[in-house]
């Protein structure tokens, strides 16, 4: 039976502390604050109620504990109502239902009209992962908009997100550096990253959508766009993996788990926060297969084990090094290959300030822990497997999104079809024709 409780924020503070409402049903709770708030010394935690002084009558503890008398029967009545309305329960839109019942007009600290999008935006943001790299995206986001935001003379509303505030902010972008170089040189914003900083600002507009704090749906508009550009990135063929499985790394034990790690990637497809799941516990089948379920996608896929990684495990007893953070897993990885020779010049190409700017880089200045990735896709592509399987194993739902994976050169992809029969001359046609 759903039960309604009332709780101290703080029970040991020296000054008036915040009123919570907890509401429990089945192995589940929901806990909010009532707005009001209680010295310790004046709250009497048996009953859950104000104390009542001696021989003096107080208009307003009698309230507070009507009010609170009231909270005991409106929010399980809230409940239930939810139930019979939806047919299921919805956690998110019952919080804010039993919201309205706590927090009076006026005092509602979520109400549209005090609460501002950079405000509902890090509200999203407390409620995911820390650790993943969705969140990380969404900081970032944020981190520019909070600078955005000191260019206007208010903070940013919900009404506020619309096509002219696309175009403004679309302009500042292209045009305000984000950081100097060592060298004084500045920096702008790439098409893609800009691009990027749209989606994450719709996903914030959804989120609060979704809360019920407000109702604009500007932001939906067709040409609040979300641009984007072929991103010129690299993969590794197979004979660069081996490469860099072949290196002596002995005389450093960090390039060489990091060097082993990217390995066990390059032969696995999987995303960086997947990476540290890889471990005895996930093998299936004699050692054979992976099994383990994604963190972003939240879908079981299971992988052949490639003799390399099944060496690499014998050589760590099964027990694999601790997973780095990125950025240092990174930084490694430019130093393992230029070890490893991977000297080929590369020409990216973006796009910054509406101009197509092209640098030149070195293959191993390039290579990051995503390359292992977009390695996996395209080698397993280029050795014949239908991209429905291939998809199956990086868990891609999309082909779109699984396409942007395949660094195919044109070279590669006329060897692909040199040997079909469409390109043995006469001899098709007889076999067309038989």
């Amino acid at each position: 039976m759903p039960t309604v409780t009332f709780n101290l924020k703080n029970a040991q503070a020296k000054v008036p502390t915040l009123i919570l409402m907890v509401f429990c049903f089945g192995r589940k709770h929901i806990t909010l604050s009532t707005g009001l708030k209680v010295h310790p010394k004046a709250w009497n935690q048996g009953p859950a109620r104000f104390r009542t002084k001696r021989n003096e009558d107080d208009d307003d503890i009698t309230s507070y504990n009507n009010r609170l008398e009231s909270l005991e029967k409106s929010i399980p009545a809230c409940y239930n109502d939810h139930l019979v309305k939806n047919g299921a329960l919805y956690i998110d839109r019952l919080k804010n239902e039993f919201r309205s019942i706590l927090r009076p007009e006026g005092t509602d600290s979520t109400k549209k009209d005090s609460l501002t999008f950079l405000q509902a935006a890090e509200m999203q943001i407390k409620t995911l992962d820390p650790k993943s790299w969705t969140t990380k995206h969404y900081i970032t986001t944020k981190n520019v908009l909070v600078k955005y935001q000191k260019t206007l003379p208010k903070p940013l509303a919900f009404e506020d997100i619309n096509m002219d505030f696309y175009n403004d902010f679309l302009k500042w972008c292209k045009n305000v550096p984000y950081k100097k170089t060592e060298k004084g040189e500045q920096l702008y914003y790439a098409l893609n990253t800009i691009g990027s900083h749209i989606k994450e600002i719709k996903v914030f507009m959804n989120y609060a959508n979704d809360k019920g704090w407000t109702t604009n749906t500007a932001y939906l508009h067709k040409n609040f766009k979300v641009l984007e550009e072929t991103s010129e990135s690299i993969s590794l063929d197979i004979q660069k993996i081996y490469k860099i499985y072949d290196l002596d790394l002995t005389g450093d034990i960090r390039l060489d788990q990091v060097r082993d790690l990217f390995c066990i990637d390059c032969w696995t497809g999987l995303r960086y926060g997947d990476l540290h799941q890889v471990g005895p516990d996930k093998f299936i089948d004699d050692g054979k297969k992976i099994k383990l379920r994604t963190y972003k996608g939240n879908r079981n896929i299971v992988i052949p084990l490639h003799q390399m990684i099944k060496d690499i495990i014998l050589k760590y007893d099964g027990k694999l090094p601790r997973v780095p953070s990125d950025q240092e897993i990174n930084r490694c990885l430019k130093i393992i290959a230029e070890k490893a020779g991977l000297k080929e010049k590369f020409s990216k190409t973006t796009t910054r300030r509406g101009k197509r700017v092209s640098t030149s880089y070195y293959e191993w200045e390039l290579v990051t822990v995503h390359t292992a990735r977009r390695s996996f896709a395209t080698n397993m592509v280029l050795a014949g497997l239908p991209r429905d399987v291939v998809m199956g194993l990086t868990d891609h739902s999309t082909e779109r999104s699984f396409n942007k994976y395949i660094k195919m050169s044109r070279e590669q992809n006329a060897d692909r079809v040199a040997d079909h029969p469409v390109f043995k001359g006469r001899s098709f046609l007889h076999a067309a024709n038989e």
